[in-house]
C-alpha cells in the first residue's frame, strides 16, 4: 500500500505538460518585454554619455576654468589683465578620454574671423598635453578687447568653442 502512493500517476503527465507549456508560452513574451525594458533603461537612463569633452585652463599654474561639455554647454568669459606681460594661459583639452594629434588653438574675434592660430606638437601624456599661449600675444592680435578661443585637432570634427576672453586693466576674474 505504501508503494502505491510513491508511484507517480501516469495519467497526470499530459495535464502537467499542457499546464507547463501554457505557462512557458505566456512567460516567454513577458520575459522578453522585461529584458527589453531593462536594456532600454540601462541605455538611456543615465545622464552622462560615454566619453565626452572637457577643458581645463590655467593662468600661471592657477586653475581658472574647468568645464565638462556633456553637462555644461554654456560659454564662460575669462577676464585677463593685459598689462601683465609674462602671464601665460595653459589649455588642457580632453577629447573622449584621449589626447588628439595635430592640435591647434584659434583666436577669433566676435565676427568669427580667425586672428591667430597656435599649433602644438603631439603630446604623449596628459601632463605634457598643455597648450601654452602668452597673454601678450592675445592682446597684440587686435585692437578689440573681446576674443573667442577655439580648439581644433585632426581627430576632432570641426572646432570647439572653449571660452570668451576679455582683456581688462585689473586683476583676472571669472564670470
Amino acid at each position: 500500500m505504501v508503494k502505491r502512493f510513491l508511484r507517480f500517476p501516469l495519467n497526470l503527465i499530459p495535464f502537467l505538460k499542457k499546464k507547463i507549456m501554457k505557462t512557458f508560452i505566456f512567460i516567454g513574451p513577458v520575459a522578453r518585454l522585461l529584458v527589453c525594458g531593462l536594456l532600454f533603461v540601462a541605455a538611456v537612463g543615465f545622464d552622462r554619455p560615454v566619453g565626452g569633452d572637457s577643458v581645463t585652463i590655467y593662468l600661471n599654474d592657477e586653475k581658472i576654468h574647468q568645464q565638462q561639455y556633456w553637462s555644461d554647454k554654456t560659454v564662460k568669459t575669462l577676464l585677463l589683465d593685459f598689462r601683465k606681460g609674462n602671464d601665460k594661459l595653459r589649455v588642457f583639452f580632453n577629447h573622449c578620454g584621449a589626447i588628439d594629434s595635430q592640435r591647434a588653438l584659434l583666436l577669433k574675434d566676435g565676427r568669427g574671423t580667425t586672428l591667430k592660430t597656435w599649433r602644438f606638437a603631439d603630446a604623449e601624456n596628459w601632463n605634457s598635453s598643455g597648450m601654452e599661449i602668452p597673454v601678450k600675444e592675445i592682446s597684440s592680435s587686435s585692437k578689440n578687447d573681446t576674443f573667442e578661443l577655439y580648439y581644433t585637432a585632426k581627430e576632432y570634427v570641426g572646432s570647439a568653442f572653449l571660452v570668451k576672453l576679455k582683456l581688462v586693466d585689473s586683476a583676472m576674474s571669472l564670470r
